[in-house]
């Protein structure tokens, strides 16, 4: 059954992230290019170009869709993470989950969390601690294609 209210939070991310590689504040959708490039900078010389290349789709997707459903302003924080990357993107509506969309609902776009359940080996979201804030969070490997993602958030 269908939880009227949307999909409960999921998980906070997996402890021991390495260290921050840059944080962006976004306010409207032409800033996603800025991101996209000076996220690129930060990644260089990165060894397994098709996982940098993995990581920054997901990290336009979860921005595109913060600054879409969410509001602003939108933080995005990348890190280290063992063995890959630990993107977590913040905007100020807790109230609007992610949630899959239907896959015929006749509009365009909404494959942003399938490219989620496909690309990263772990995501989520939870609701900041009392700041009114949605944390959603993914880990991209910095090697090979993630192989382990199960199509539910956070798991």
């Amino acid at each position: 059954m269908t939880d009227p209210h949307g999909p409960r939070p999921t998980a906070t991310p997996p402890v021991g992230g390495g260290s921050s590689l840059g944080s962006w504040t976004l306010t409207d959708a032409r800033e996603l290019g800025a991101l996209r490039r000076s996220a690129t900078a930060v990644l260089r010389p990165e060894p397994h170009v098709e996982a940098a290349q993995r990581l920054l789709l997901v990290l336009s997707e979860l921005a595109t869709n913060a600054l879409k459903y969410g509001s602003q302003p939108v933080t995005v924080s990348l890190h280290t993470a063992a063995g890959g990357w630990l993107l977590d993107v913040r905007d100020g509506n807790w109230r609007t989950p992610p949630g899959h969309r239907a896959r015929d609902d006749g509009r365009p776009g909404g494959y942003g969390l399938r490219i989620l359940d496909t690309v990263a080996t772990a995501w989520g979201w939870y609701p900041g601690p009392d700041d009114g804030v949605k944390h959603v969070w993914a880990v991209v490997p910095a090697a090979g294609a993630a192989t382990t993602a199960t199509g539910q958030p956070g798991t």
